[in-house]
């Protein structure tokens, strides 16, 4: 494998599929042809803008198209992208270089006072991004190098950023072409954002690197996936479950679909329930596959089976080079069908944290990297998830650290203490709650909604609001999230 070959591999169908659809955006299209022609222009502008190899750039971008684009901008300069979902308070953005130490930003536009205060807080240069852009041929660059830094909750502990070197993201990118035979007559479509990192390793850079059509759109309800389906002829539906429990509920979903032309439909970031896969399957003829990835494990397993039973209970077999064993508390290995941690290895995971040198040591184990998830091996090979070791809560596939949470509410000068933890969703997974022993009898739950929606993303944002005289807590002072989430029952205010 030479030291570029994601870029390689795209700039391969550049020229050898030039009149092909590569990225189609709400309707905006871009053929491979004009890909190429597009590729120096991004790369002169952030090279104009002073980023240049090693440097950690933030990507904050609405725009799905745009942002892929500058992402392999990114990776053309030699910088290191960052992704993050778009928001405009600067308490977030605050949070997002704190613990990224970008050198730059990259953003939508905003207003002149807002681009001044952030650049006096961030002391970053902010590049203002306004035009869709991308890159030509790529630098070659060492295989080790860092490709990509994600901001996330982890596994365990404080938010942290992750890093992810060329070839482990090439690694990643190929167990997923292979997995799932993509071939340039394949069109894959997804709601999910890409400035989620599953989503640019699972379907974004496997279309671009097989030479496929990669198909977006702005939203998530059911009629706008369904209109999607049916007019760009999808072949492979990627979605999270909550997306897929939309469908299922959908009368348009169930009536006017051409089920028949999508070949996959595949599920990840988060838990899917039997009951969503067995109405999904009712209404359209189609198993939801699994495809287990984790934040620093990257892409492990994925489900190929034909058996109806083990495509819904199972999460599949380890990708080619991926290696998984289950220990137990102790670190010894648990005989199949007897639970254990997830731990894995291979050349596709992720090289570690940046600038966390002792939570480094903890996760990344001579080769081995915990995932925080609980599972059991079948005899086969087969892999069965059971649960979560953390505390962090999967909102929408979106892992939250409830502590980074509580410290925002603890902000406000009318709550005393705070306790935020999930409980089951239907439709994403988790919701929010936060439990609030109140200072001041005056205060609401919209008055803290509204505190959280200015200095959090909003998938952070606590959906319900409970009130308590106390908050329970463990014999060493540590608050029992655990057991508010199994005895939770919800008091909406």
């Amino acid at each position: 494998m030479n030291t570029s070959s994601i870029l390689d591999l795209i700039y391969f169908n550049c020229s050898n599929n030039p009149g092909l659809t590569a990225i189609d955006y709400e309707g905006s299209t871009i053929t491979y042809e004009e890909l190429r022609q597009e590729l120096e222009h991004s790369s002169e502008k952030l090279d104009l803008a002073g980023i240049r190899p090693g440097h950690r750039v933030a990507l904050a971008v609405a725009d799905k198209s745009a942002f892929i684009m500058l992402w392999l901008a990114c990776w053309h300069t030699g910088a290191v992208p960052i992704p993050f979902e778009p928001v405009k308070n600067l308490p977030e953005l605050e949070r997002m270089h704190s613990s990224s130490h970008c050198q730059y930003l990259i953003c939508d536009p905003i207003d002149s006072e807002g681009s001044s205060q952030l650049e006096l807080v961030l002391r970053v240069p902010i590049f203002i991004f306004r035009t869709a852009t991308l890159f030509l041929q790529a630098d070659k660059h060492s295989d080790e190098d860092i490709a990509l830094n994600f901001y996330t909750s982890g596994t365990t502990g404080p938010p942290k950023c992750v890093q992810f070197s060329h070839r482990a993201i090439y690694n990643n990118v190929m167990a997923i072409c292979r997995g799932l035979e993509i071939t340039a007559n394949d069109k894959l479509f997804t709601p999910i954002s890409p400035w989620l990192p599953a989503t640019l390793t699972t379907v974004v850079l496997p279309a671009l690197c097989a030479g496929a059509t990669l198909i977006m759109s702005k939203g998530t309800m059911p009629a706008r996936i369904c209109e999607q389906i049916n007019r760009k002829e999808v072949t492979i539906l990627f979605a999270v479950p909550y997306m897929y429990t939309l469908l299922n509920e959908s009368v348009v979903s169930s009536s006017s679909v051409a089920w028949d032309k999508v070949r996959l439909c595949i599920s990840c970031s988060a838990h899917l329930d039997a009951a969503t896969f067995k109405d999904f399957y009712k209404l359209s003829g189609k198993s939801i596959r699994s495809l287990f990835c984790s934040s620093e494990g990257g892409a492990i397993a994925y489900n190929p089976s034909n058996e109806q039973e083990l495509i819904r209970d199972s999460v599949g077999q380890p990708h080619l080079g991926v290696s998984i064993r289950l220990l137990d508390p102790e670190g010894h290995e648990v005989a199949h069908g007897e639970e254990g941690e997830i731990w894995v290895s291979g050349a596709h995971i992720s090289c570690g944290y940046y600038g966390q040198p002792e939570l480094q040591a903890e996760v990344f184990q001579q080769g081995w990297v915990r995932t925080g998830d609980l599972g059991r091996l079948d005899e086969a090979g087969y892999l069965y998830l059971s649960g979560r070791l953390s505390d962090n809560i999967n909102v929408g596939g979106h892992l939250v650290n409830p502590a980074e949470i509580e410290q925002v509410l603890l902000l406000h000068n009318g709550i005393k203490e705070a306790l935020v933890y999930g409980v089951s969703d239907k439709y994403y997974g988790s919701k929010l709650i936060a439990e609030i022993v109140p200072l001041d009898a005056q205060v609401s739950a919209d008055d803290i909604i509204r505190f959280c929606s200015a200095r959090l993303a909003a998938y952070k944002v606590p959906r319900v609001i409970k009130w308590t005289d106390n908050i329970p807590k463990g014999r060493y002072g540590k608050k029992l999230r655990n057991q508010n989430q199994a005895a939770s029952h919800i008091l909406t205010s």
